[in-house]
């Protein structure tokens, strides 16, 4: 197991349409815990 004593910036705005083009996939049952990213062809 790895520790992360890194610290990241919280709120942080995105673009207006990232989240119609992310190319996630999100689980039917669990989606805040289960993802995967879709590769570009």
């Amino acid at each position: 197991m790895h520790k992360i004593d890194k610290l990241y910036k919280t709120g942080r705005k995105v673009n207006k349409n990232f989240k119609s083009e992310m190319r996630i996939a999100f689980d039917k049952i669990l989606p805040k815990w289960n993802y995967y990213a879709i590769p570009i062809d």
